[in-house]
């Protein structure tokens, strides 16, 4: 079979894949693609409740353990347990498509066999922790490994194995699941990518890494932002930095590291590090490197002098990091994780890293949940900082985006550079879409 009209014929169908999934264009409508568009909102709970809580977490665990023939998948192969599982009005949602509803999850469903492509397929789920705000939804990671040795079959095509089997080892991933007070299962969210220098995905989540890394990548129009497919010729008319050393898209490993630190330890320099709103120099190794979904990674220098003049406090006098969920990493040494979700209101100058500023809009920024991470050597410095991935595209006023980029569109200001170049050429097709016919 032609390799293109694999890829294609298996990106038609690969939002709905019942494993971890971002998801695609052409077969959907420009409501479907909506990380460039107004956003939806999530329903939230006023009040949290420890039982429900309780109840809710058992229930995911529940599910993703369901009718799988591999050791862990996002839950039931079976499209009728999928029927008898899912509440009727049922949505996925992933970075680039959805909500889909229940109908488009059980169909894409039918055929396809991880035990016969993937036996190894292990999701890895861990960090398993209860939303902040309404407590019938929880939040855990995963990072998926699998060897395929079999036939994929997915959207009427097959995927053969190669010689030597190829791997796959996807980067960490925020996953969530919400339930209704029935038990069914209203909402997943997955796809979302923590960190892109792990694993052999090129820093691509769910289906899009899975091919990525057996050797059949789909489309890149599809799956990589329209920055990094001008980067080349950016990069020739000087407007681009040039493509950074391969080995500072790498997790440093322990014998890099000097040693492992105790847990606690680890979770109070994080601390640290957060209440020094990253400001405090001594805190960083000599090597320490930061790395976004799209900025980096920068050396110690260019961090600093990038951030030295950024002034959020100031900015944005009330503003709350709602900083929470911290915890040591299961897979990588002196690793912590953590959530944020900046809220404030723009009522001071603001200086944004590179030196632009904006005078007070009086905007609110509410950025949707994010996820960075820490990673400390054995003497205490941070050796590497993640930050601005974000954990739900819906929630807050940034149209899906973090950090600073997240910002600008929730003030209306100008971003550092043009937003569109950080969504996809198909994102960006649906947006011209909804603006030229306008919503259906």
């Amino acid at each position: 079979m032609h390799r293109f009209g694999f890829v294609w014929g298996a990106a038609m169908a690969l939002v709905a894949l019942n494993s971890p999934a971002t998801s695609f264009m052409p077969s959907f409508s420009p409501q479907q693609l909506r990380s460039a568009s107004p956003l939806l909102m999530v329903p939230v709970s006023s009040a949290l409740d420890l039982t429900t809580q309780q109840e809710t977490m058992s229930l995911a665990k529940r599910y993703v353990s369901l009718g799988n023939s591999v050791k862990q998948q996002l839950g039931p192969a079976d499209f009728r347990v999928l029927e008898e599982e899912l509440a009727e009005d049922f949505e996925f949602v992933a970075p680039i498509v959805g909500p889909l509803k229940k109908s488009a999850l059980v169909e894409a469903s039918k055929g396809l066999d991880f035990g016969a492509a993937m036996p190894d397929f292990d999701a890895r789920y861990h960090d398993w922790r209860p939303d902040s705000d309404d407590p019938r939804r929880v939040w855990c990671s995963m990072r998926v490994t699998a060897t395929q040795t079999g036939p994929l079959a997915f959207g009427g095509m097959t995927k053969l194995p190669q010689v030597p089997p190829a791997k796959v080892e996807s980067p960490p991933e925020a996953v969530s699941f919400r339930f209704d007070e029935k038990g069914k299962l209203r909402e997943i969210t997955t796809g979302y990518v923590m960190d892109r220098r792990v694993g052999n995905t090129g820093g691509l989540g769910g289906v899009f890494g899975i091919f990525e890394a057996i050797g059949s990548p789909l489309p890149s129009p599809l799956t990589r932002t329209t920055g990094e497919l001008l980067a080349p010729l950016m990069r020739l008319v000087g407007v681009a930095p040039p493509k950074p050393d391969p080995s500072l898209l790498q997790v440093p490993k322990l014998s890099a590291l000097g040693g492992a630190l105790p847990e606690g330890e680890l979770l109070r320099l994080t601390q640290q590090l957060l209440d020094s709103n990253f400001r405090d120099e001594s805190l960083l190794a000599p090597s320490f490197t930061y790395t976004g979904p799209v900025v980096g990674p920068l050396p110690k220098a260019a961090f600093v002098a990038a951030f030295s003049s950024y002034n959020p406090s100031e900015a944005f006098p009330d503003l709350d990091y709602q900083y929470r969920d911290l915890r040591a990493c299961s897979f990588d040494t002196n690793r912590v994780w953590y959530t944020s979700s900046p809220q404030g209101t723009h009522t001071g100058r603001l200086v944004l890293p590179g030196g632009a500023s904006h005078e007070a809009t009086g905007r609110v920024w509410a950025s949707p949940p994010e996820c960075g991470s820490a990673q400390f050597d054995s003497e205490g410095k941070c050796v590497g900082l993640t930050g601005g991935y974000v954990m739900d595209r819906r929630q807050g006023n940034t149209g899906g985006l973090g950090g600073v980029f997240g910002i600008c569109v929730a003030l209306g200001v100008k971003p550092p550079f043009p937003v569109f170049l950080l969504r996809t050429l198909a994102q960006n097709v649906a947006s011209l879409q909804e603006s030229v016919f306008g919503k259906k």
